[in-house]
């Protein structure tokens, strides 16, 4: 069930964003544009104008209950490095759910298509999970262990899942300063991965809803699930204007 304005506004009475990558920051960005001052935990205790910085290891589990303290949601958009992943991962989720669950705060998880694998059709949210990589078994096995959480009623969880980010401080996607840097500078675009596969990218702009009583998987695509990554690239760069152009790395 949607939840009302009412509702929405207790949630976000006490708000926690984890992180400070481009979706925590426009997370933070959002909530401080309603006038809406959120806690940011960071490692590093990174300052983000119009909210209170706060520093903790989020996969020390006495670290992340303290920081998520008084919590009414939390935003989980931190991550350990890309190459860590298997190692990393999986403990930070259990800890911020158990921090979740010590606070009572509702836990909105930001994941990503790779515990899907290979599909050859548009992606519903009922759609099983059967992934064919290392990371994508990862994101694949911590949805499963959220989910038991949220069904045992340990915690209340949602997903929100995206494919290939592009917006302000996106610079490691395959639409971040490879493709946009050398666009901006009338070069040659950059672009990652056959042409012909249809992607969805997500611009960093968070979802306005939010949904109380069940775990829920959302999707924003920017342009529509029939979209190549090639007819995508081709409205990016007719938006750069007349002497850019676009090539596919080997």
């Amino acid at each position: 069930m949607v939840m009302g304005e009412r509702e929405m506004a207790d949630l976000l009475g006490a708000p926690v964003v984890l992180g400070a990558g481009p979706v925590g920051r426009t997370v933070a960005a959002v909530l401080v544009a309603r006038g809406i001052r959120p806690r940011v935990v960071t490692r590093s205790g990174t300052a983000i104008e119009g909210t209170g910085p706060c520093l903790a290891d989020l996969a020390d589990a006495d670290a992340a209950r303290v920081a998520l303290g008084g919590a009414s949601v939390v935003f989980q958009c931190a991550q350990p490095p890309y190459h860590r992943w298997p190692q990393e991962f999986p403990r930070l989720q259990r800890s911020v759910v158990r921090a979740c669950e010590a606070s009572g705060a509702v836990l909105v998880a930001i994941e990503n298509l790779y515990g899907y694998g290979p599909v050859p059709v548009p992606l519903t949210e009922d759609r099983p999970m059967k992934p064919t990589t290392r990371k994508g078994t990862v994101r694949a096995a911590m949805w499963a262990e959220l989910l038991d959480a949220h069904r045992a009623g340990r915690v209340r969880a949602a997903a929100v899942r995206a494919s290939d980010f592009f917006g302000a401080g996106v610079l490691d996607s395959a639409y971040g300063d490879r493709f946009f840097g050398p666009l901006v500078s009338g070069g040659k675009a950059q672009m990652l991965g056959s042409p012909s596969v249809f992607r969805m990218p997500t611009q960093t702009i968070p979802s306005r809803g939010c949904r109380s009583s069940s775990p829920s998987t959302t999707q924003r695509p920017s342009f529509p699930s029939d979209t190549s990554a090639l007819e995508t690239s081709c409205v990016k760069v007719r938006i750069a204007g007349p002497g850019v152009s676009s090539g596919v790395l080997p």
